[in-house]
């Protein structure tokens, strides 16, 4: 029974973490292309971001051993769905705050982020083919949009083909994919808990492969973005210190947005799954020639269980035990009331007062 639970729950946990880093990257990639004509979250991004949704995911999630509490907890209905309304709350919750955030880091966070070891601003004839850090007029990080917002002439061009040929990828879009990995991996924490628990972090060291798995994300994402440069579509000079806080307090953010969403009720939301069918629904897919064997043998039980006593469809209390036997002609066991096929109730003999 514990193991079942805990096979059960851990199957819901990493359905939590893969639909949310799903919708987010999916609408983000959309929204971006459809206004900026590109996605800022590039192929190698993406196949990193797959590794750490499936691979690492099921992983860290999947793998939670069983603990005493799954015996105190009411088990499951038979029809409960396997996405429950407390799941699609914390799904829709942290999906919005990091689509929310995801927006605005590339649409305005070239007008915010600060730039650090900046040797010239992209104004200056001298910075073309130096391989030296851009910055903006007034100290911000260079856009990493290739073009200008709302246009759609080549000439309008913002982070142009060349800017890319002499600099390497843009550190705007270095942050983005930096904050877009730490929104998962914070969130990785808070898949652990589908049944609206408070502590969000309690248990956090039960697993030791969690811990594993969540040190070699943070670990690998760091040479990535510090040292892997064009191979990974990153900065060639990396991060600076302001830019990594930047993205783990974003990610870190998750966190905090975990425990408010505990307080929004959860009526509202819907359920996700496959749920049984019985009665009246059993009886029209039978007539529309939709149903199997089960349906039809939980039908004949119903039909069985509700017949009055007498009726033909009713096995009584004293008979459903005798089960007849088969016999060849002239064996000892040849007797007339054994003469019946297999899975039929031989009748009850006579009473003494019926005789």
């Amino acid at each position: 029974v514990k193991w079942g639970r805990n096979i059960y729950d851990n199957i819901r946990r990493f359905l939590q973490f893969q639909i949310t880093v799903n919708i987010v990257a999916v609408a983000t990639a959309f929204l971006s292309s459809v206004i900026l004509r590109e996605s800022p979250i590039g192929p190698i991004h993406l196949l990193w971001l797959n590794l750490i949704m499936d691979t690492f995911g099921s992983l860290a999630l999947a793998t939670k051993p069983p603990t005493e509490d799954l015996l105190e907890r009411q088990p499951y209905r038979k029809d409960e769905y396997i996405i429950s309304k407390i799941m699609w709350r914390n799904i829709l919750g942290q999906a919005t705050y990091q689509l929310a955030v995801m927006l605005m880091l590339i649409f305005a966070g070239d007008s915010f982020i600060p730039e650090y070891g900046c040797e010239c601003n992209v104004d200056e004839e001298r910075c073309r083919k130096s391989q030296k850090i851009l910055c903006d007029d007034d100290g911000t990080i260079v856009s990493g949009r290739r073009y200008f917002i709302g246009s759609y002439g080549k000439k309008d061009e913002d982070y142009s083909h060349d800017m890319w040929n002499d600099h390497g990828p843009s550190r705007h879009y270095t942050i983005v994919f930096n904050t877009f990995v730490f929104l998962q991996v914070f969130n990785m924490m808070n898949a652990r808990k589908i049944h609206n628990e408070f502590y969000i972090l309690e248990g956090l060291l039960q697993s030791r492969m969690w811990g594993i798995i969540w040190t070699i994300i943070v670990l690998a994402q760091f040479l990535m973005v510090q040292y892997g440069g064009i191979a990974v579509n990153c900065h060639l000079n990396g991060l600076a210190a302001m830019h990594w806080l930047i993205s783990v307090a974003i990610g870190f953010g998750s966190l905090p947005m975990a425990f408010l969403l505990r307080f929004i009720p959860v009526q509202r939301f819907p359920e996700y799954g496959i749920r049984e069918a019985e009665g009246e629904d059993i009886t029209n897919k039978i007539k529309r020639g939709q149903s199997t064997f089960s349906d039809r043998g939980r039908v004949r039980s119903s039909l069985r269980s509700n017949s009055p006593p007498g009726s033909p469809g009713r096995v009584s209390k004293e008979s459903k035990y005798m089960t007849a036997r088969t016999s060849t002609p002239g064996s000892p066991g040849d007797r007339p009331e054994a003469r019946y096929k297999i899975g039929q109730v031989a009748p009850l003999p006579p009473t003494i007062e019926e005789v």
